[in-house]
């Protein structure tokens, strides 16, 4: 109940006892030391404790559970040791010593410790068990290991929390000698180490990482993690992304003689000035990597992705190297006189001096079912031998951009393909000196990116089947067709059942098996379509892989061996595929189509529109699971909408399309007087020769949940241009290019936009929004970050120029854009209950702006702000952009600022905020976006039993706007935390948890709001027995 740092001898009830009267963080622990059966440590209020001296070791079983990591920081004193701001003295003591028994350390930060020995912010002794829960740990630093955490031969479990900005000679972020340490869902960012392990070094015990993060930290070797001794490391489902090594090893340097093992992860953008950019295995154990991905990792000598000289063998499966490059030796890998097995994996676009792909060194490797393609290097592109083995089977080594696809001696065992005959290809099935028709890097289906196979590669069916693997690289079975495919890519036919019956009743080698469905098929069947099906056919005057005239449904996402399962797109992906060679779909007049779980890629019209799909007139098509990829068009690259005709698209994407005429627009979709739907559809990387990027609308569109982002145009309107009618709601338009005017959009017509956020787009002028006629409504939307490239007047937020117009703007939030945040040139604009602040130049420029009320400018130049309720000239306190609950980022107001209940109830006209958080929330609304929430009390939770296997938790308080998080654990302690659900609303069921064999659960309800963590108590439902006597 106290932030002081006094210890009187006595944990008292404030006010009461002698002393102080009061209990510190040092008298709980005493008093926890001093009770065998264990406690629970609280804080009455938000605390930061600053020590002046170290406090007492904890020897007993002690919770200490903060208000949440904003709300409860314990540092050793205010000065940080790793940076030393303003030359400040740092303490000369870490905050926490575990020295026996078991604590857990839950919703609090951990800073500012120091320790001359090991372990800046906590040290965790010899069979000591130590559970971290929901904590930062930061800038906290040891003269030698564990900046953060030293585990010296105890247990250790992190979940959920953050070590960052930490540093020692070794172990910046943590070091574990001997011990064991349980990770899950932990960041670790910027911590170092003079010598190894930036962000852990793990010594001699076993470390289990799920679902973690290590960015950007660094070390002489290892700047993610170094891990030496006998120690065992897993790694699942993580990510080691920008960590440099000024020896080796920026992600990972391994010399540990027991087994690593990595699966579901990525390395991407890793770096070591000498061996390893993404990984060096330096005379080590096995290292097993699945399923995972090496992009982006570099490195001065050799090794861009990994770095081998360990004789027990690197073995790779289902993974994807790419862009990974030195300026040496082995851009992929460097096999330094190790052994090495590469299985069903893929090498594309890495580069090096020798050895693109791989280059092997007095060492022995062995591929099976590899592709390497877009490799290069001054010798051996795809593969350089030096010396050793290099013995290669069922794989490709193709399309290098230089160096040739091979370099020294390379054992063929049969059944591979180059393209430039420098492999020595002379093995039964080798295919010497052939094009192997592949794709382009892409998503194809399973954990990693691939080439896929083109139809009529001489690649399929080319394989050996006594040798191929099981599966490809995504998990799909081999054979597919008569024989295996070479590769790391199995090309599955295109198969196609029409009458229900489970049987296939087309299959063919192109699309021709979906055309002879479609043509013999009865209006309003359903044709059920699986694997590749590439190519076109003509129809009059008209080349597509299919026309389609009559009501029907294509289904993609089906297993061809079994027709009567529900289709999975992502396991059985299914392609339409027009090769560059015409359109992939073309409907004809007045039909209707829905297409689902297919994906419509590689249509090309040099003179035409829609690239991927064609609408003619009065046609309806409603496309949901799909997937509408790389395809061009004159205009409208993706999909064109002809006048009167329907589109309505769900839980897509539509990206790489392009218009390709400089004065064509709509790089994704071309709406011309038809209607358009989005809901949840991502649009990205779209691009126009000329207006709109990702859309160009001259029609209807509505636009729902959705993402539009990292779209382009050659003069206006990045992602959005048109002149009609457009509605948006609850979506992101971010990141987006215009060479003129309206990074986001350049738009005419009726426009309303609410529950949005338009961020980081960029153009010469109006980077955010560009409105030149019609009516614009904008009403609780952020519009943060854009960017207008030219000097002088020009206008990063929004800009009314042009024509008669009118621009209105409620509780809309205006913040940090380049230049200007809003202006006017021509028509009327008005401001209502919003905020501009924090822009560039100005926060207003231009005149006859008008005022509704009770909005807020930082500075003077919004001269119009004269109205009730107006405020100018000051800082409306707002946090970063930042997920504040919601679909969307938006700026938080903190505590104090004069946009919070500046605006009485009667005036604020919309009953939500940006996030649909309910106005008004205290006793009148605030000005912006956004709606600060008011806290309510901790939540209540109940359990009730609703038959004898099922039942529900409910509670109260629930807190409008608030995110709730359900947990489940089988200890009191909540020692192993697994959320069941995120943003939680009562009752949350719990299904099958009653039955007479269940486990025993405990539950909680954690609630955030706008930053403030409460935690509700703790109820269960249990078996147990009644002993008579005991």
């Amino acid at each position: 109940n106290s932030d002081a740092d006094t210890d009187d001898g006595s944990c008292d009830l404030l006010g009461q006892g002698t002393g102080n009267q009061d209990c510190t963080l040092r008298e709980a622990i005493n008093a926890a030391n001093a009770n065998a059966d264990g406690s629970m440590i609280t804080f009455a209020a938000n605390y930061t404790i600053t020590l002046t001296s170290a406090l007492p070791d904890i020897t007993t079983i002690l919770t200490i559970d903060g208000e949440g990591a904003a709300n409860t920081i314990v540092q050793a004193s205010a000065c940080d040791p790793v940076t030393l701001p303003g030359g400040c003295t740092p303490a000369g003591w870490r905050v926490f010593t575990i020295t026996s028994g078991t604590a857990t350390l839950k919703d609090m930060t951990v800073r500012n410790g120091r320790s001359s020995g090991n372990g800046g912010g906590i040290l965790v002794s010899p069979g000591s068990t130590v559970t971290i829960i929901n904590s930062t740990l930061s800038s906290n630093a040891a003269a030698n290991y564990g900046g953060g955490i030293e585990n010296n031969g105890g247990l250790l479990t992190i979940y959920n929390s953050t070590l960052a900005g930490n540093a020692a000679d070794t172990g910046g972020g943590i070091d574990n000698n001997t011990g064991t340490v349980t990770m899950d869902n932990n960041t670790l960012s910027a911590n170092s180490a003079t010598s190894d392990g930036g962000g852990i070094y793990n010594y001699g015990g076993p470390l289990t990482m799920t679902m973690g993060i290590l960015d950007g930290n660094s070390a002489t070797n290892g700047g993610g993690i170094y891990n030496t001794d006998s120690a065992i490391l897993t790694i699942n489902n993580s990510t080691f992304s920008g960590n440099p090594a000024t020896s080796g090893g920026g992600g990972l340097y391994n010399n540990s003689s027991e087994s690593v093992t990595i699966s579901n992860s990525t390395f991407s953008d890793n770096s070591a000035a000498n061996d390893g950019g993404g990984i060096n295995s330096n005379n080590a154990g096995p290292l097993t990597i699945n399923n995972s991905t090496l992009a982006g990792n570099w490195t001065m000598n050799r090794g861009g992705g990994i770095y081998n000289n360990s004789s027990n063998a690197l073995t790779l499966n289902n993974s994807t190297f790419s862009g990974n490059w030195t300026t040496n030796y082995g851009g992929g890998i460097e096999n330094d006189g190790g052994t090495v097995a590469l299985i069903n994996s893929t090498f594309s676009g890495n580069s090096a001096g020798t050895g693109g792909g791989l280059d092997n060194f007095g060492g022995t490797a062995t591929l099976n079912n590899n592709t390497f393609s877009g490799n290069s290097a001054t010798e051996g592109g795809g593969i350089y031998n030096d010396s050793g083995t290099v013995t290669i089977g069922n794989s490709i080594i193709a399309n290098s951009t230089s160096g040739n696809d091979c370099g020294g001696p390379i054992t063929s065992g049969g059944h591979n393909l180059d393209s430039d005959n420098t492999c020595s290809l002379n093995a039964t099935g080798d295919i010497p000196g052939t094009n192997p028709l592949l794709d382009p890097l892409a998503d194809n289906g399973g954990d990693t990116e691939t080439h896929a196979l083109q139809a009529g590669s001489a690649a399929i069916d080319a394989g050996d089947n006594a040798t191929c693997t099981a599966t490809d690289q995504r998990g799909l079975s081999r054979p597919a067709g008569l024989a295996c495919d070479i590769g790391a890519y199995e090309y599955i036919p295109c198969f196609v059942e029409r009458t229900g019956d489970n049987v296939t009743d087309f299959m063919s080698a192109d699309a021709s098996a979906v055309q002879d469905a479609i043509n013999t098929a009865s209006p309003d069947d359903t044709i059920k379509i699986a694997g590749t099906c590439a190519g076109v056919q003509q129809t009059g005057s008209f080349t597509q892989t299919v026309y389609i005239n009559k009501n029907l449904t294509l289904q993609g996402g089906y297993d061809p061996d079994n027709w009567l399962a529900s289709p999975d797109p992502n396991t059985y992906p299914t392609v339409l595929d027009a090769e560059d060679n015409g359109r992939v779909v073309y409907l004809a007049n007045a039909s209707q189509l829905t297409l689902a779980g297919l994906t419509l890629q590689n249509g090309h019209i040099s003179s035409g529109n829609g690239g991927g799909l064609y609408v003619a007139a009065s046609g309806m098509v409603t496309i949901s699971q799909s997937h509408l990829y790389s395809n061009t068009a004159t205009a409208a690259g993706g999909i064109y909408i002809s006048p009167n005709s329907e589109v309505s698209l769900s839980d897509s994407t539509v990206n790489a399309n392009e218009s390709l005429a400089t004065n064509a627009d709509g790089g994704g979709i071309g709406n011309n007087n038809g209607t358009l739907n989005l809901m949840n559809v991502a649009m990205f990387d779209n691009e126009a020769g000329r207006q709109g990027g990702a859309l160009s609308n001259n029609g209807q569109t509505t636009i729902i949940n959705s993402d539009i982002y990292s779209n382009t145009a050659g003069t206006f309107g990045g992602a959005i241009v048109g002149n009609n009618q457009l509605t948006i709601e609850n979506s992101r338009i971010a990141n987006n290019w215009a060479e003129n005017q309206g990074g986001a959009m350049h738009f005419s017509g009726v426009v309303t936009i609410t529950h949005s956020l338009i961020t980081g787009n960029s153009a010469a002028d109006a980077g955010g929004i560009s409105h030149f006629g019609g009516q614009m409504t904008i009403i609780n939307t952020t519009i943060s970050q854009n960017i207008a490239r030219n000097a002088g007047t020009s206008i990063g937020g929004v800009r009314a120029w042009g024509g008669a117009l009118t621009t209105t703007l409620t509780h809309t939030s205006i913040v940090s854009n380049t230049r200007s945040g809003v202006g006017r040139a021509a028509g009327t604009m008005t401001l209502t209950n919003s905020i501009i602040a924090y822009n560039g130049s100005s926060e207003c420029s231009g005149t006859g702006i008008t005022s509704g009320g009770y909005n807020l400018a930082e500075d003077s130049s919004c001269s119009f702000l004269t109205a009730t309720g107006d405020i100018t000239n000051t800082n409306p306190l707002l946090g970063p952009l930042a997920d504040n609950g919601g679909p969307t980022l938006t700026h938080l107001p903190a505590s104090g600022s004069e946009a919070i209940d500046a605006i009485p109830s009667g005036n604020c006209p919309f009953v939500t905020d940006q996030r649909e958080v309910f106005r008004p929330q205290g006793t009148a609304c605030d000005i912006g976006a956004l709606e600060v929430v008011v806290v309510p009390g901790p939540p209540v939770l109940e359990i009730i039993q609703l038959s004898a296997t099922d039942g529900q938790l409910i509670w109260l308080n629930p807190g409008i706007g608030c995110r709730t998080d359900v947990y489940e654990d089988t200890s009191p302690y909540f020692t192993a935390v697994s959320a069941l659900e995120n943003d939680a609303t009562a009752p949350f069921p719990l299904v099958g948890k009653f039955g007479a064999v269940s486990p025993n659960y405990f539950y909680l309800l954690q609630m955030t709001c706008d930053g403030t963590l409460m935690e509700s108590n703790r109820v269960g439902e249990f078996d147990f027995a009644i002993v008579p006597g005991n």
